[in-house]
């Protein structure tokens, strides 16, 4: 088990709500789960379009204009991820639901405004390779092998300036989901022209060699 992260059940993790980054900078209403489309049957999966569908008419009500934010859709198993690239707002989407899970305010550059004429350095590889290297020294961190990282599927998603890479456990063929050591990992953003991590919702241990004066 992870001495850090804990156990929980899958359902409970991907409902688990995380607003990181600093809050003057985040406009975000709080609110349960809610069912913003009719059902068109009980196990009918929501598709992309939908969830992007779904996400458009909700964040339309929170800003004045979304225009120019392109809709960019990041899948996991049970959820999608809208992200609005250019606003930075990703929402959370069940997927057979169509229920908003959570919305965040992250940064996708780590240069605002200075995308434009940047060469692309880092691509998918580069960028879940980035991403897993911190996620096993963040293992470590906290007393934990690194190799548990392994137990994990990378999930990138392609933005304009940045990639966005999730994780997400892969079970063993008959684990009982009560077992599941942990369905909350680390997801990061990653800047597409550096390889700079810009944000990660897990940071080493203090105690950590890395983060050691020197």
């Amino acid at each position: 088990m992870l001495l850090v992260l804990g156990l929980m059940t899958k359902s409970s993790a991907e409902n688990l709500v995380v607003h990181p980054g600093d809050s003057a900078n985040v406009r975000v209403k709080r609110q349960g789960p809610r069912e913003l489309a009719p059902r068109e049957g009980k196990t009918a999966s929501v598709t992309k379009e939908k969830a992007i569908a779904i996400a458009s008419a909700d964040v339309a009500k929170i800003y004045e204009s979304i225009r120019g934010y392109k809709p960019v859709a990041c899948e996991k198993t049970s959820l999608w991820v809208i992200v609005f690239d250019g606003g930075d707002f990703e929402y959370y989407i069940d997927k057979k639901t169509g229920s908003i899970v959570s919305l965040w305010k992250l940064p996708t550059t780590s240069n605002p405004g200075g995308g434009t004429g940047r060469r692309k350095t880092i691509n998918e590889s580069r960028a879940i390779k980035i991403a897993s290297e911190h996620f096993g020294d963040f293992l470590e961190s906290y007393g934990d092998p690194k190799a548990i990282v392994n137990d994990y599927d990378a999930r990138p998603c392609e933005l304009a300036n940045a990639w966005r890479v999730f994780f997400e456990y892969r079970p063993v063929p008959g684990q009982p989901i009560a077992t599941l050591p942990n369905t909350n990992p680390p997801n990061y953003v990653i800047d597409k022209h550096t390889g700079k991590i810009i944000f990660t919702t897990h940071q080493l241990a203090v105690t950590s060699a890395r983060q050691s004066p020197r």
